[in-house]
């Protein structure tokens, strides 16, 4: 018996979608408008679906694990071990790329011009991605030099990467600091900074020219503590005894230490240092590198506080009490000259230290890899003696610590965008905490 055809005219009843269906494909909508939006330094996996996003973060994973697990708790840091480091280098960079797409999918702007790449969670992804790219291109162009180096009397260097907290984590990383330790640190600045406090156990912050409580003013390390194992090889012998001095410490509100931490500011000479004509740079360069000399000869140095963003929205976003500190805003602050109660400074270095820090988080926030030379070249253009930042030595010397001031520049900044909160440890905290202020 055959079967009775259907005519070609016919037409089969088309399925109205479910309220859900309808939902799930406006939803898939936004999100390939926001991932579109994506910026260049994780816009190579924007193509990316939800799941498939969530499948490559558990693979990231598995294979950071099977890295780390395959590298010699007591490394002979062949040629082998530097490659598998390069490769755990990769590996960091996909899975902080993965997160970005992720977060940027369930972000929803608090403004219309709000994006999730100015938001703090975007800027950690974002440093924390360069710093492992930067670590990529350091490890790649000096691994045969690695090698010679742990013949040589300076290992600080091949250190880094046997014992960062982000790395191996082989015994020997910094670990803790003894909460006594801290107390003793915001003690002697207290000190050093603040005589006469207006009420007991009040900060004084040069930068807003005020007095506040420890619970908005700490003290904050310049040279970062973690990265002890570095201070003698950039410095010069004995630097490591400034580590918990007040020479290596300023009192800064939580806020200004947030985004001096993030590349958005900086501490420099009190100078007039941009050329008379932006056009004609070399035409002045020597009466301001005369300048800068003459400002290091100086007993007592004074400082500025400069924005190096402008335009930046966070800068102007209102993180002050105007009552208490005469401005809303850290955009408010900027040329703003340090105010000490004292004569009292921190050492040079360790300023030039933060605004070397500075440098590079600029450099990335336009997706560029800086090179060693260029992140000191900014020393030699004003005509500063690479001396004021190494420590005293002769010439011989002074070409070997470079690799150790950049990569220690990097692992910190590893840390930091590794870190769920920001800064040292509090005085009064739980010393197991991880924040990043005193």
């Amino acid at each position: 018996m055959s079967s009775t055809p259907v005519p070609d005219n016919t037409t089969l009843p088309l399925r109205t979608p479910s309220t859900a269906e309808t939902l799930t494909v406006e939803k898939n909508r936004r999100i390939a408008q926001k991932r579109k939006a994506s910026q260049s330094w994780d816009r190579d996996l924007a193509h990316l679906s939800a799941p498939e996003l969530d499948a490559k973060r558990q693979h990231i994973s598995t294979a950071i694990t099977e890295v780390k697990g395959g590298i010699s708790r007591n490394p002979r840091m062949g040629h082998d071990y530097w490659t598998q480091y390069i490769k755990l280098a990769e590996l960091h960079q996909l899975r902080t790329q993965v997160q970005s797409q992720r977060e940027l999918e369930h972000f929803t702007p608090s403004s219309p011009n709000a994006t999730w790449y100015d938001e703090n969670d975007a800027i950690k992804l974002r440093n924390e991605y360069h710093s492992w790219k930067q670590f990529q291109t350091i490890l790649s162009k000096h691994t045969k030099k690695l090698q010679g180096r742990l013949s040589s009397g300076r290992e600080a260097f091949v250190r880094l990467f046997a014992t960062s907290n982000c790395g191996l984590d082989i015994s020997g990383s910094v670990g803790k600091r003894d909460s006594s330790v801290q107390k003793n640190f915001g003690a002697k600045m207290a000190a050093v900074y603040c005589p006469n406090p207006e009420s007991e156990g009040d900060r004084w912050d040069p930068v807003l020219a005020t007095w506040a409580s420890s619970d908005s003013i700490n003290a904050a390390h310049l040279y970062p503590w973690r990265q002890h194992l570095f201070m003698n090889e950039i410095f010069g012998p004995d630097s490591i005894n400034d580590l918990f001095e007040p020479c290596n410490g300023l009192f800064l509100h939580k806020k200004i230490k947030r985004a001096l931490d993030l590349g958005q500011v900086a501490i420099v000479p009190d100078l007039d240092l941009d050329p008379s004509d932006p056009d004609r740079p070399l035409d002045d360069l020597k009466e301001r590198q005369d300048r800068v000399k003459i400002w290091e000869q100086q007993k007592v140095r004074d400082y500025k506080f400069i924005v190096l963003d402008l335009a930046n929205p966070a800068m102007h976003k209102n993180v002050f009490t105007k009552k208490l500190f005469e401005v809303l805003t850290i955009a408010e602050l900027h040329g703003r000259k340090l105010q000490f109660l004292t004569d009292a400074r921190p050492k040079a270095r360790y300023v030039w230290w933060t605004y070397l820090n500075t440098i590079l988080k600029t450099s990335w926030q336009n997706d560029k890899v800086v090179q060693e030379r260029e992140l000191i070249g900014f020393v030699e253009e004003i005509g500063h003696d690479m001396e004021s930042i190494l420590g005293d030595g002769d010439e011989t010397q002074q070409e070997e610590p470079r690799l150790e001031l950049v990569t220690g520049l990097v692992e910190d900044a590893v840390s930091k965008s590794m870190e769920d909160e920001d800064g040292d440890e509090e005085e009064d905290g739980d010393p197991e905490s991880e924040n990043e202020y005193l």
